[in-house]
C-alpha cells in the first residue's frame, strides 16, 4: 500500500579542487570563489570559500551547463535552500537547512510530479508529511513528532481512503481500519506497541460482525467467533472465505 516514509538524508557537496588545471580562484574580502572548468572551458562549479571552509554560494552544473545543484554554506555548514538536480536538469529536491540541519519544508518531485512534502525541525520530520502517487493523488497524510510518526495515518489507494491508524513514536498503537474499495469498513484491529492487542474484528459489507478474535501481546486468546452473512454463529473452525475477496477489494477498489 505504502511505506513509512524515512527522513531523507541529502549528499554533502564535495569542494572542488581549486588548484587544479581547469579551476580558477577569484578573491575578495569576504570569501574566495573557486570556479571548475572543463576542458571546453565550461563552467562545471562554483564554490565560495572562507578560512579554508564553505562560506556562501556553491553551484554545480552538468557537461550541457544544465544545473545540477545549488547551496548556500555559512562556515562550512549548510544555511539556506538547497536545491538538487537530476542530470537532466530537472529539480528532484529542494530544502531548507540552518546551520547544518533541514529546517522548514522540504519537497521531492519526480519527473516533475511532487512525491513529498515534509516539514523538518532540527533536521528530523516534524508536523505534517504528505506523499503522493505517480498520478499525483495523495497516497498517505502522516503526522510526525521527532522523525517517527505520532498520531494519526491515513493511507490512500487511488484517491480513496483504505486505511487510517494510530500511531505512538512510530509504531502502531490503538486502533487501525480498513476501508474497501465503497468505503465501507472491513477489518478494526487493536495494537499497542506495533503488536496485536484488544479485539480483531471483521466486517460483511452491510456492517455486520463476520468475525471477531482478541490477541494480547500479538497472540491470540481464543479461536475466533465467525458468523455468517445474516448473523448466525458458525460452528468453530468454519471459514469465512469472502473475507479474502473483501480485503483484495482495498487495493482494486
Amino acid at each position: 500500500m505504502t511505506s513509512t516514509p524515512v527522513a531523507q538524508t541529502l549528499p554533502q557537496p564535495v569542494v572542488p579542487a581549486g588548484m587544479t588545471a581547469g579551476a580558477t580562484a577569484s578573491a575578495s574580502a569576504a570569501s574566495t570563489v573557486v570556479e571548475e572548468r572543463d576542458a571546453q572551458g565550461r563552467l562545471l562549479a562554483s564554490t565560495a570559500m572562507r578560512g579554508g571552509m564553505l562560506h556562501g554560494e556553491m553551484r554545480r552544473f552538468g557537461a550541457q551547463g544544465q544545473p545540477l545543484m545549488s547551496a548556500s554554506y555559512v562556515d562550512g555548514q549548510l544555511d539556506g535552500l538547497l536545491r538538487l538536480h537530476d542530470d537532466n536538469g530537472a529539480l528532484v529536491q529542494e530544502a531548507c537547512y540552518r546551520l547544518g540541519r533541514q529546517e522548514g519544508l522540504t519537497r521531492t518531485w519526480q519527473n516533475g510530479r511532487c512525491l513529498a512534502e515534509q516539514n523538518f525541525v532540527a533536521g528530523l520530520p516534524e508536523g505534517a508529511s504528505v506523499m503522493y502517487d505517480q498520478a499525483g493523488q495523495v497516497s498517505a497524510q502522516l503526522r510526525m513528532r521527532a522523525g517517527q510518526i505520532d498520531g494519526v495515518a491515513t493511507f490512500f489507494h487511488e484517491g480513496r481512503v483504505v486505511r487510517r491508524s494510530q500511531y505512538q513514536k512510530g509504531l502502531l498503537d490503538g486502533e487501525s481500519t480498513d476501508y474497501d474499495g465503497a468505503g465501507t469498513v472491513v477489518q478494526v484491529m487493536s495494537y499497542r506497541a506495533n503488536l496485536l492487542h484488544g479485539p480483531v474484528r471483521r466486517f460483511w459489507p452491510d456492517g455486520r460482525m463476520m468475525e471477531e478474535q482478541s490477541y494480547q501481546k500479538g497472540k491470540p486468546l481464543a479461536p475466533p467467533e465467525r458468523f455468517d452473512a445474516e448473523g448466525r454463529r458458525l460452528a468453530p473452525g468454519a471459514a469465512t472465505p469472502s473475507l479474502l475477496v473483501r480485503l483484495e477489494s482495498l487495493f482494486k477498489g
